[in-house]
């Protein structure tokens, strides 16, 4: 408890600076320059969000996008150590959209849509939040299941994305299942596949999420081959609050 306090104390400074910048800096009203000066003109003219939901909404950001990420990338690499024909097929769309040059533009990005696949495949199969609770605003019966207003509900996403009635042979790590030839997405069901969850409730830092994964994945296929450093096949899933490979070694050799 203690700590959470002093995380609390550390965004009330941060609100606090933000809002200083408003002020020296009206100009910011009309065009934020990130996202907690967002928040704080939007609390301005909606009564219904408040210093807490502020407060909460900084916490997020600061604590649930760091381990979701660096674990989904942890189980792409995981992936890609097991099958170096997907690791050189991804080296050659990035080695092309790239060149000689720096990845250093959003037109570039949009130009690897195999890593792309790559990214929602590993998510399919080990997506760091495997199970979601919610809790039910009004009584409904689902099926044969009565729930009612106040109950605990968890969602197993994962189990949802492993059914064949979902994907062909979902068990086999495809990122081919995610492309059509002419290289655009294969269509599916997107209540099939919610490794972000979905609705209202979607997590706010998922385009973030997604480029950092894209930006990362491609900078090391460029310049570095993945080797496995251990046995991948006693490579376990550990679960607290987020999913992590336990017992993951990998080995980053330099491209030469």
């Amino acid at each position: 408890m203690q700590s959470v306090h002093k995380i609390y104390e550390m965004i009330a400074g941060f609100v606090a600076a933000a809002r200083a910048q408003l002020a020296a800096r009206p100009e910011l009203r009309e065009h934020p320059e990130n996202l907690l000066q967002s928040l704080l003109v939007a609390a301005e003219t909606d009564t219904g969000f408040d210093a807490r939901e502020i407060a909460d909404n900084v916490l997020t950001m600061l604590l649930a996008g760091e381990d979701t990420t660096a674990n989904s990338l942890a189980w792409a690499l995981y992936f890609l150590a097991r099958h170096p024909e997907v690791q050189t097929r991804m080296r050659a769309e990035v080695d092309t959209a790239l060149g000689e040059r720096a990845l250093e533009s959003f037109e570039q990005i949009r130009e690897l849509t195999y890593v792309d696949a790559v990214i929602n495949e590993a998510m399919r199969l080990k997506p760091v939040a495997p199970l979601n609770v919610v809790e039910a605003n009004r009584d409904l019966t689902i099926g044969q299941l009565r729930v009612r207003r106040g109950d605990a509900v968890a969602i197993l996403s994962r189990a949802i994305a492993l059914r064949e009635t979902a994907f062909e042979q979902p068990s086999q790590f495809d990122p081919e299942r995610w492309l059509l030839v002419e290289g655009g997405r294969r269509a599916f069901n997107p209540r099939s596949f919610m490794p972000f969850g979905s609705g209202p409730r979607l997590c706010p830092g998922r385009s973030l999420a997604l480029l950092e994964m894209k930006v990362v994945l491609a900078m090391i296929a460029h310049h570095f081959h993945v080797e496995a450093a251990c046995n991948l096949d006693q490579v376990t899933e550990r679960l607290a609050f987020t999913m992590s490979p336990h017992g993951l070694r990998l080995r980053l050799v330099a491209r030469g």
